[in-house]
């Protein structure tokens, strides 16, 4: 007896009968599969047989909690209820009452109406179950929600091409400007989504012009061939407000911040490479001034005993003068910026060193 002989003998629709031939699954589906199929023998094979959509239609309702709680289900399915009956007898009922459904009535008893979107839904998610069972309810409240953030989630996930529960997570997760069918497509799962919205979160701290409108169309133009990194180096070198390290420096006059914004420019205009230190000057913890009377650049470390001149250059990182080095740290540590000076070398031997002098010698540091 092969199995479409099998199918017609016990009266189940072929429609949910796949043509490719059997299909394995396994996870949390499984054990609940086997609960019915000891109930009503058979019914595993049944599913192994079926459909994708069917199968997908079944998933929906074990995870929505048809096995605990029968009767709804029962009740829209077949117009009864478990009643006073054996569990064993329930089971049976809900086992062979699945098997002579399609998959849009499973669904419809399951859940009393069928929300727009899930139909297509399922059939992006192939013959295999979400992750787990809450999966299906996630997406069920996805699609029946009303607030409109959450419907523009929703809206986003329908247009995507598969899916699958890291996909349920990300759209979940995304900041509502990132929620582009193309970013979510390139993101793929939470802990992504999460990465993302921690990227767009310090480019609003750190950049004036990253508003709403114009983090949206950079993600819109990007999209296509999107890459986290990428997307944030672009606003990185656009940062005009990172983190203040010495608010001193930053309101006295003769002192220019550096940001990643400027650096370019100011680097170009005075010969070093100020322009590849964006990166440290939004950490919050390393900043860059520009001493305009010299001109210096002074590099200032926040340690937790205070804040550290930890670099004095000159244009081209020329030497520094004695006295211009000794003037700027004077001003420095009136504004309360701990300065140390290195010591020469004895003067007996000091025409044996060879190189130049330097008043400051940080090389983890240096501008480069």
């Amino acid at each position: 007896m092969d199995i479409d002989d099998y199918t017609i003998i016990r009266e189940h629709p072929r429609h949910s009968r796949h043509q490719s031939g059997l299909l394995t699954f396994d996870g949390w589906s499984l054990d609940a599969v086997a609960v019915l199929d000891r109930a009503a023998p058979g019914f595993l094979l049944h599913i192994l047989g079926a459909s994708p959509k069917w199968r997908q239609a079944l998933f929906l309702a074990l995870g929505t909690g048809v096995l605990p709680n029968p009767d709804d289900f029962l009740m829209r399915a077949k117009g009864v209820v478990a009643g006073e009956r054996p569990w064993g007898a329930v089971q049976q009922d809900l086992a062979e009452c699945l098997m002579a459904m399609t998959p849009k009535e499973i669904v419809s008893a399951a859940l009393g109406e069928i929300p727009e979107g899930l139909a297509g839904s399922l059939s992006k998610i192939g013959s295999q179950p979400l992750r787990h069972a809450g999966d299906y309810l996630r997406l069920v409240s996805l699609l029946t929600a009303t607030d409109p953030e959450t419907k523009l989630r929703a809206k986003t996930l329908l247009q995507v091409n598969r899916l699958d529960a890291d996909l349920i997570s990300a759209v979940l997760e995304l900041d509502p400007i990132a929620l582009i069918p193309a970013i979510l497509r390139r993101v793929k799962d939470g802990p992504e989504a999460r990465r993302l919205n921690q990227r767009l979160a310090a480019i609003r701290l750190v950049c004036s012009t990253a508003t709403d409108e114009a983090l949206r169309q950079s993600l819109e133009d990007r999209a296509p061939n999107f890459r986290g990194h990428d997307f944030a180096q672009a606003w990185l070198d656009k940062a005009d407000r990172p983190p203040v390290v010495c608010p001193a420096l930053d309101e006295h006059p003769d002192f220019e911040r550096v940001t990643p914004a400027s650096g370019a420019s100011m680097g170009k205009e005075h010969f070093n490479c100020l322009g590849s230190k964006a990166q440290k000057l939004i950490d919050g913890t390393w900043g860059a001034w520009l001493w305009k009377p010299g001109p210096l650049f002074v590099a200032v470390t926040k340690c937790e005993e205070g804040d550290l001149l930890t670099g004095l250059y000159a244009p081209g990182n020329r030497e520094v003068e004695r006295e211009h080095a000794r003037m700027v740290k004077g001003i420095l540590t009136g504004l309360g910026v701990t300065c140390f000076t290195r010591r020469d070398p004895l003067e007996s031997v000091r025409l044996l060193a060879l190189g130049r002098f330097e008043d400051m010698d940080f090389e983890e540091f240096g501008f480069g």
